[in-house]
């Protein structure tokens, strides 16, 4: 068995037949017989993964032998995301990660005094692969302290009403013990995502 990359396609239709035909179309221009396909894999989405309208289960109509396998790194991801939805503080301490980086990127002075403080830089979240939300919370987990030191640094400058605001929210949650423990737990958690996120894509 070889996999190769065929194409790219521009394809705006969202609906399991349309990809399905436009599947089909493709496979049949470059004279592929889709009689010899003995597998599919998508992500979870309803229209690729769908039992009855998505694009295996319209493919399979065709083809019997053509098995769908859902993706297990998108699974995988699944699981954390929904995982995280069920309990509130979790929702709040990811939602406060973000709320950190986006407050000391929306300015270079800022950005400045964190990597002067911290050694090195925070980063955005994924609102899809879980598994890269370890490097976000990894700055976090391990340099609390210093995070703290970073946001009153910052409290020297000339703010506006609303960056002064945000950045008492974020001293006030960073300095608690619902923060500590989220991260404490989180980048556990994360951590073991990655690894085997790491691992389905060898």
């Amino acid at each position: 068995i070889q996999e190769r990359f065929m194409t790219f396609m521009n394809f705006s239709q969202k609906k399991g037949e349309d990809i399905a035909e436009m599947a089909l179309k493709q496979l049949n221009d470059w004279k592929i017989p889709f009689s010899d396909c003995r597998g599919q894999g998508y992500d979870n989405g309803s229209n690729m993964s769908g039992i009855h309208n998505g694009v295996q289960a319209v493919l399979r109509r065709d083809n019997e032998a053509a098995l769908y396998s859902p993706c297990a790194c998108h699974s995988l991801n699944l699981c954390g995301s929904y995982a995280a939805q069920c309990c509130p503080e979790v929702v709040t301490f990811f939602g406060m990660v973000q709320k950190l980086y986006v407050f000391f990127s929306a300015s270079p002075q800022r950005w400045e005094i964190l990597q002067k403080q911290l050694g090195s830089s925070l980063h955005g979240m994924s609102g899809t692969r879980w598994s890269e939300r370890v490097t976000a919370v990894r700055p976090v987990a391990a340099h609390g302290e210093l995070i703290l030191k970073a946001i009153e640094a910052v409290d020297d400058l000339t703010l506006t009403p609303e960056a002064t605001i945000e950045l008492e929210s974020l001293q006030g949650y960073f300095s608690s013990f619902i923060s500590i423990l989220m991260g404490s737990i989180w980048i556990k958690v994360l951590s073991a995502i990655d690894e085997r996120n790491k691992i389905l894509q060898t």
